[in-house]
């Protein structure tokens, strides 16, 4: 007897026990007789036999080299571990051998967790595919997915993968844009439909394997709609199977021929973080009329959007459209079909609109309107009455000037609308962030927007005595971030929130996970506080409580006019205040913070400016370099326009009316603060007090200098 035999029958007894390991043996001892090597024909007839024993002696011979040289031996070799799992098979071995149908045969392996007996399981694949390249294709992928169990739905699109992709009984399998259409509609067929959701999610990564294997450009690409990345988006089956098709904002490429986009950032907001490229926006144009449909692509393409305002502008010039193809009066002119918009028309429409929207947003909404009307007028799409612009001019509250700006709301009323979140706070968790965010307004600078776009490591920041900070977003500076202060009461409010939250965070996905201010969604799904929602929900209170002045602008203002107040009454510049607003600039403070009652007050009788000292120079915009080196004051920080100064030296050239400074000079003016701070460091009592009142006018009049700054580049 060989030792193939030996080893056969030492495996079935070691896999069977009793009678039936013994018949087994038997048949196995007959049909291998004195064979040293397991030769194809021989598998052949013991698999006739008894396919149990065909298994063994197949999983033996191959563990220990004892196989004749036979293409079937090398592909089963191939198919490890799924291959070892044959022991268990019974007929599908048969099957297998059966007119060389392992030829387009997979057994797909994966390990069962748990199982010591039987560590491996496996799952025969029939292909539908033909060809070398075509069955190399599915071995990279099945490569790619790695052991893993698969479901009937994930399994029916891999045997029916030429059916599927509808490209026939193909050699070579090539996939795009078109095999994904393909393969998305025949996951909803009637017999795959109970596993529809399997099925979908196979059909993606196929097409996320091929895009990454086929090479650059060959069916993927923003030209076809269908990119890696938005393979990678889970939620790309039913957005595709809508008419969504992905699309990366660059005027200068071709025009995407579909009306419903899939946004991705392109390298300026990857850049500047404007929003993720995990989650793609969805921006519909449908309008069901195709020449406006073209005219509201046109715009939204190349109307000169800035790249930010292409995200939400035209969603509302999309509604806008919708309106006109159902209402306006379209005619046929010397450029073709254009429609006629009329004033009372475009008044018909626009209360409707505006109405949920508030004073910054409405500002928005009627200038893509105006650039809307303006493309279309241009490329004769569009014949505009002269008065519609009239009802697109914004009014100051929506420009945000001082005479239109909102009311601080009054502390009786805060109070009262304080009552009633903090009493509606139990009733869900909704109410409890809403009550926690209104709080968090009411103690810090932050806006609403930055307190809801809050991520939960940005307030580990270390504690100085009294003092929290946290980091923020900055409203300009390109969504930089920034470190604000925030007191003791608003930092446990912060910490309360996160803890709250912390069981939600863990079922939320990474992106979301990281948000502080996170509820629960439809479906069950994690998702950010919204601001919409948060107004809302502040409303409802409001109108509860009798309170009028309820939106977030009127809370902010409420905390900033108390911080100038406050400001002024310790005779602090603008300086100092700027920390405590928030504000880049020292004139929104001025503008939009300051009474006018208090402002008018201390300009009138003390001639400074919130605090600082009255300064006589002058800070212009620029300064001619030709006249400077030879007018430099001492400190550098300015020129002097007196030819013939003869005080120098006895008094500070800053308190002089010759003086001019602009903001070139800042620099130089900052050296002359720092200077001074040295000298008070070592100096006096009295001294020290002569010197805070020289640095106070320097103070002033960096103050000014940044101002002018400001405005000469804004």
């Amino acid at each position: 007897m060989s030792m193939l035999v030996d080893d056969v029958k030492a495996a079935i007894h070691r896999r069977l026990s009793g009678k039936y390991a013994k018949e087994q043996g038997a048949i196995a001892e007959t049909l291998l007789a004195d064979a040293d090597v397991l030769a194809e024909d021989a598998l052949r007839e013991l698999t006739a036999a008894s396919p149990t024993a065909a298994a063994i002696a197949m999983k033996t011979a191959l563990e220990s080299g004892k196989v004749e040289p036979h293409p079937f031996f090398e592909w089963a070799e191939s198919q490890q571990p799924g291959i070892f799992a044959l022991v268990h098979l019974g007929s599908d071995l048969k099957r297998m051998l059966d007119g060389d149908a392992w030829r387009h045969m997979r057994v797909f392996g994966y390990e069962l967790p748990g199982r010591q007996r039987h560590g491996v399981a496996y799952t025969i694949l029939d292909l539908d595919v033909r060809g070398a390249e075509a069955l190399a294709f599915v071995d990279g992928f099945l490569d790619y997915l790695g052991p893993a169990h698969l479901t009937v739905g994930e399994r029916s699109v891999v045997e029916h993968l030429a059916e599927a992709a509808g490209v026939g009984q193909a050699g070579q399998i090539r996939l795009g844009a078109d095999t994904f259409s393909s393969m998305l509609e025949w996951c909803g067929r009637k017999d795959v439909e109970k596993h529809r959701a399997d099925a979908t999610r196979m059909a993606r990564k196929l097409h996320l394997f091929a895009a990454s294997a086929q090479p650059e450009g060959g069916g993927f690409g923003y030209a076809a709609g269908l990119t890696k990345g938005a393979l990678e988006y889970d939620r790309i089956c039913p957005l595709w199977q809508q008419g969504f098709r992905a699309v990366l904002y660059n005027p200068t490429d071709p025009m995407p021929t579909s009306s419903k986009w899939l946004l991705f950032p392109n390298a300026d907001e990857c850049l500047n973080g404007s929003f993720s490229a995990d989650r793609p926006q969805k921006l519909d144009l449908s309008v069901g009329d195709a020449p406006m449909q073209r005219l509201l692509i046109s715009w939204a393409w190349r109307g000169g959007l800035p790249a930010t305002a292409v995200r939400v502008a035209p969603k509302h010039a999309a509604d806008f459209a919708g309106f006109l193809v159902a209402k306006a009066l379209r005619v046929i002119g010397a450029e073709g079909e254009a429609f006629v918009v009329t004033a009372t028309l475009l008044a018909s429409y626009l209360p409707g609109a505006l109405r949920p929207w508030g004073p910054t947003a409405k500002r928005h909404i009627k200038g893509w309107l105006r650039s809307f009307l303006e493309y279309g007028e241009a490329i004769g799409a569009l014949q505009v009455e002269g008065a519609c612009y009239l009802h697109l001019a914004t009014n100051a509250s929506e420009r945000g000037d001082a005479d239109g700006d909102v009311d601080a709301i009054s502390l009786d009323d805060l109070r009262s609308l304080s009552s009633e979140l903090e009493s509606r706070s139990p009733q869900t968790h909704i109410d409890e962030l809403v009550y926690a965010a209104f709080c968090v307004q009411a103690l810090t600078p932050l806006r609403i927007s930055e307190i809801l776009t809050l991520r939960t490591c940005w307030i580990d920041e270390e504690p100085r005595p009294g003092i929290r900070a946290v980091m923020a977003t900055s409203k300009s500076s390109g969504r930089a971030l920034r470190r604000v202060q925030v007191p003791e009461s608003a930092y446990r409010m912060l910490d309360a929130v996160r803890r709250s939250t912390a069981d939600l965070r863990r079922m939320a996905d990474p992106e979301t996970a990281d948000y502080l201010f996170i509820c629960a969604g439809p479906m069950g799904r994690v998702k950010t506080l919204d601001k919409r929602l948060y107004r809302s929900k502040l409303s409802a209170a409001a109108g509860v409580v009798g309170v009028t002045a309820a939106a977030p602008s009127n809370l902010r203002k409420r905390y900033m006019t108390e911080v100038v107040e406050r400001g002024v009454a310790r005779n602090l510049s603008r300086l100092a205040l700027r920390p405590l607003t928030g504000h880049v600039a020292d004139a929104v403070t001025n503008r939009y913070y300051l009474r006018e009652d208090i402002r008018s007050y201390l300009e009138a009788v003390h001639g400074i400016e919130i605090g600082s000292p009255r300064i006589v120079g002058e800070v212009a915009p620029s300064i001619d370099g030709s006249c400077v080196p030879a007018a430099l004051v001492e400190s550098g920080a300015g020129v002097c326009r007196n030819e013939q100064c003869d005080v120098k030296g006895t008094v500070t050239c800053l308190m002089c009316s010759g003086f001019l400074t602009a903001p070139q000079f800042i620099p130089e003016m900052k050296e002359a603060v720092a200077t001074l701070d040295a000298q008070m460091a070592s100096a006096g009592q009295h001294d020290r007090e002569h010197l805070m009142s020289v640095k106070r006018l320097h103070l002033a009049y960096l103050g000014k200098m940044m101002e002018m700054k400001g405005a000469t580049h804004g």
